[in-house]
């Protein structure tokens, strides 16, 4: 699979931000310019967007981020969720849909380091007599 160039700028920033301690401070401190020192390269943003970083490296924390409220403006509820929204409630698609993003948006995903391969596993044959 080819990465994008901002998917490349990405997993260069992020395997930095792990391994020196003092990148990861300038990177949470000030990204847009952490990102430049480093790549030569400035993240392309959506007009009016800034990047703010968020450390979420510690391994014994589930991290919840809270997206932006939707516009209930132009949204026609069914039945059933009108019931729910005259009650005082949310629907539920609503909420869960605030947590999946849009297709190709920025920012991309960091990948991950690759795991090691294991040999495949072998099995001999047990006599049961």
């Amino acid at each position: 699979m080819e990465y994008s160039k901002e998917e490349k700028i990405l997993e260069q920033v992020v395997a930095e931000a792990w391994s020196n301690p003092t990148f990861k401070q300038e990177l949470l401190a000030n990204p847009q310019k952490a990102v430049k020192e480093l790549t030569g390269e400035n993240f392309s943003l959506p007009a009016g967007k800034t990047l703010e970083v968020c450390d979420q490296s510690k391994s014994d924390v589930l991290y919840l981020n809270i997206p932006p409220k939707p516009s209930m403006d132009n949204v026609e509820l069914t039945e059933e969720q009108l019931e729910v929204v005259a009650g005082g409630g949310i629907p539920a698609g609503m909420i869960i849909g605030c947590f999946w993003p849009p297709i190709n948006i920025w920012p991309p995903r960091p990948t991950l380091p690759s795991l090691p391969t294991l040999p495949p596993y072998e099995t001999t044959p047990v006599s049961r007599t």
